[in-house]
């Protein structure tokens, strides 16, 4: 039998328990905040009372929730270990999944200062309206506006104007990406600025850039800017040291190049030095500035030793293999430069031919490789199917193309040239396309 002493202690206790309880759920608590407590408690495999922190996280719809959620216990202490609580941290990620989820800033004001801050942001960047992010710290109203300047074409550049200087560079330069229109560089006022607002718009425009040293940085983004051409100059190849150590600009070589490609002036070349490797950047210039603009072989002729890089350039770019075998002597030559029409070798056309690896010679088996897909549709022709059946390297490519196309076309004369050594492709071939004839 208890004394009397004993079950006093116990009654104080079980009385402190409850008023905490109660207390929990009575001071300031909303009602949503209870829903989730119900929801989110653990009822399987428990020790004692604990709610699940993913699912009090993901259950708050109010930024009430995540601070009526705090101490609540999350996981309790066994052999000895800790208990643990819904923390400020915890608060803090709850904060921002409830901020993810939102597409109107209704809820922004419920929130502390910082996070309020990045619900405007967030909104503003999620439906692209700068004027939630105006009022912001400039933090967070720069990094909203430059994300809306990359994704919404109608962006003003008065808005860009708005912001620092290193900032409205970018904010110019997106613009200036998304119209395919690098003169919006030309509206900043220094020349210097200028020139990093095209530097980033190569980066925009050339995934590749930094990559290929010796391919001309801008031949894609000439092909696809539009600005006139009267603006296009030597401030487009100065850039600031990359090093950022210092204020001194440095001149891109293979942006001169583009230059010369883009005024039709193979003469510009002779501008170019050797690089430091000692690679002649003259004749990769004449090379790519023939190749790209259809020059007449003539035009080649006052380069003297020069004449072969021009020459090159210009039988590429006839993409005329007849051309290919009047200009050159050698059958090797010859053969390298139908492979290189027929595969696109350097992205001038994409346009690729397979069917003029026929003629490639020597380089035959590379050209069909480079251009060969078993599952792309566009090679399922007869006449593809006969290219790869001469090579050996090819038979099993071929058999297969002759099989897809005679079921296909129910045509029974592609069964009859698999070749003899795929017997059972072909013998499937013959009793499909028989079937399929008689049905």
């Amino acid at each position: 039998m208890l004394k009397i002493g004993t079950i006093l202690i116990f009654a104080v206790l079980f009385a402190v328990g409850c008023s905490i309880n109660e207390n929990q759920f009575s001071k300031g608590v909303s009602s949503s905040s209870r829903d989730i407590l119900n929801k989110c408690k653990c009822t399987q495999y428990c020790y004692g009372e604990i709610y699940d922190t993913a699912c009090l996280i993901n259950e708050a719809s109010h930024p009430k929730n995540c601070i009526d959620l705090l101490g609540t216990k999350t996981t309790k202490g066994v052999y000895g270990g800790e208990d643990k609580y819904f923390t400020e941290e915890i608060k803090k990620a709850c904060f921002e999944n409830l901020i993810s989820k939102q597409n109107s800033i209704e809820l922004c004001t419920s929130f502390p200062d910082e996070f309020q801050y990045k619900c405007f942001a967030s909104v503003g960047k999620k439906n692209l309206e700068p004027q939630h992010c105006k009022e912001l710290p400039y933090s967070y109203k720069s990094d909203c506006y430059l994300h809306i300047s990359k994704n919404k074409a109608d962006f003003s550049l008065a808005l860009c104007n708005e912001l620092d200087k290193e900032d409205k560079i970018n904010c110019y330069a997106n613009r200036a990406t998304i119209h395919n229109d690098s003169s919006i560089c030309l509206k900043l006022g220094e020349g210097i600025d200028k020139i990093n607002c095209y530097s980033q718009i190569n980066k925009n425009f050339d995934s590749n850039f930094g990559n290929k040293y010796y391919t001309p940085i801008y031949f894609d983004w000439f092909v696809k800017a539009k600005f006139d051409s009267r603006l296009i100059n030597e401030s487009y190849c100065i850039f600031e040291s990359p090093s950022g150590e210092d204020n001194t600009i440095t001149r891109n070589q293979s942006c001169y190049i583009s230059l010369a490609m883009y005024h039709k002036k193979l003469d510009e070349c002779y501008e170019l030095p050797q690089d430091y490797r000692g690679i002649n950047m003259i004749r990769k210039c004449l090379f790519y500035t023939a190749l790209w603009n259809n020059f007449d072989l003539k035009e080649c002729d006052k380069f003297g030793i020069d004449f072969k890089e021009c020459r090159d350039g210009v039988a590429l770019s006839k993409r005329d293999i007849n051309f290919c075998k009047e200009v050159y002597t050698t059958e090797r030559d010859k053969s390298d430069c139908i492979y290189k029409i027929a595969t696109d070798y350097f992205g001038s056309f994409g346009k690729k031919n397979i069917l003029l690896c026929k003629d490639a010679g020597s380089y035959k088996r590379d050209c069909i490789s480079a251009i060969y897909k078993e599952d792309d549709e566009q090679f399922l022709k007869k006449e593809v199917c006969e290219l790869l059946s001469e090579s050996n390297d090819f038979l099993g490519f071929s058999a297969k193309c002759y099989h897809k196309f005679a079921l296909k076309n129910l045509d029974l004369d592609s069964c009859e040239k698999i070749d003899d050594g795929f017997s059972q492709l072909k013998s499937d071939c013959k009793e499909r396309v028989q079937n399929a004839i008689k049905s």
